[in-house]
């Protein structure tokens, strides 16, 4: 056997150009858009694999083959950002989000939704969605940490940037922020409860939050 001349041209079959179309097209998407790439409601090619946190605590894995969940969640500083500008910043628009207030567009703001008007407790008083999510910029203490990465998780999972295999709006806000306040979330009925930073790592670890 001999190796082939580098400038012999390449003899592709259909299926091969196409594949080679589809990588091209992928390659392109990445390297020209940037940090804006991201699309609501559509799944971008640097997902990460995302599982639910009892998977997430003993390393089982209930899904095989081909079949694996992706989350592809934005930043709680795209999020902040895009309310700054209206609405829109880096590929992100809340008001593509539906159920939340100044949906379709209107007057109403749907950032300054309340966070308690979805979030159980009192722990931030009457303060908004943005105004939770502004404890990105630092200075915040873990309640204000949690805070904001549960914003940034519920608007990615309304926008359809993460797997419901991965975790649901009720779970989130029920399960894992109602348990937090009641006392302390746990996975499982026999785990240890996580602490604020353990949340956080889930989140930022599986992709539900960037």
């Amino acid at each position: 056997m001999t190796l082939r001349d580098n400038n012999t041209p390449r003899i592709e079959t259909p299926e091969q150009l196409e594949a080679d179309v589809a990588r091209l097209r992928r390659r392109r998407l990445v390297t020209g858009a940037g940090a804006g790439f991201m699309v609501l409601g559509s799944r971008s090619v640097l997902g990460k694999e995302c599982y639910n946190p009892s998977e997430t605590l003993s390393g089982a894995r209930s899904h095989t083959g081909g079949d694996l969940p992706q989350c592809n969640g934005e930043s709680a500083g795209i999020w902040w950002q895009a309310a700054k500008r209206g609405g829109m910043h880096g590929g992100v628009n809340w008001f593509g989000i539906p159920g939340l207030p100044g949906n379709p567009p209107d007057k109403s703001k749907p950032w300054d939704t309340p966070f308690h008007a979805i979030f159980p407790g009192e722990v931030f008083g009457s303060k908004s969605l943005l105004e939770v999510l502004g404890a990105h910029q630092g200075g915040g203490d873990l309640p204000s940490n949690l805070g904001f990465h549960i914003v940034a998780a519920l608007l990615n999972i309304r926008a359809g940037l993460v797997d419901e295999r991965a975790v649901t709006e009720f779970y989130l806000v029920h399960t894992i922020w109602g348990g937090y306040i009641a006392g302390g979330y746990s996975p499982t009925p026999v785990s240890p409860i996580w602490s604020e930073a353990e949340i956080v790592s889930y989140l930022t670890s599986t992709g539900i939050v960037k």
